[in-house]
């Protein structure tokens, strides 16, 4: 019936619609109205207490959040959540000061910001800010030094 409400053009059809609608219930001896073919709202997974101590465990053992939320099933978002409940502090994100070196020289033996990202496990997008924070010039598509 929503529908009919929400995409029709003529809404003062809707009663008769379900007068019309009542009448086929009754004559198929059904006392419950239609029910929506919609399926139900997804409620969000909440993760058992007792796995906390597991995901705590896997972040101070050197895995990501990403890892984690994929392996339990969750948004990565619960498992920062539950990292914070459990008073664990975060690992520094970005690039240390040694990967930001060894990203300038091979970007400057003609490497792509690609290629370092690859080879760093950073994007494309982060080995290029941390070059230009470090000043380091960038080239263009071709190869050519700019400025």
């Amino acid at each position: 019936m929503d529908l009919l409400r929400t995409y029709s053009n003529r809404p003062y059809e809707e009663p008769r619609v379900r007068r019309l609608l009542k009448k086929v219930q009754a004559s198929q001896g059904l006392s419950h109205p239609a029910r929506s073919a919609d399926p139900a709202p997804r409620r969000s997974r909440k993760v058992a207490e007792a796995k906390h101590p597991a995901i705590v465990d896997g972040y101070l053992a050197g895995r990501s959040v990403n890892e984690l939320a994929a392996e339990f099933g969750i948004n990565r978002r619960t498992v920062l959540g539950i990292l914070t409940k459990q008073g664990v502090n975060r690992r520094p994100t970005g690039m240390s000061e040694e990967q930001v070196l060894e990203a300038i020289q091979r970007y400057e033996s003609s490497a792509s910001l690609a290629t370092v990202g690859r080879a760093l496990g950073f994007s494309v997008n982060t080995i290029r800010k941390e070059l230009l924070n470090a000043g380091t010039p960038m080239r263009d598509r071709h190869a050519r030094r700019q400025g």
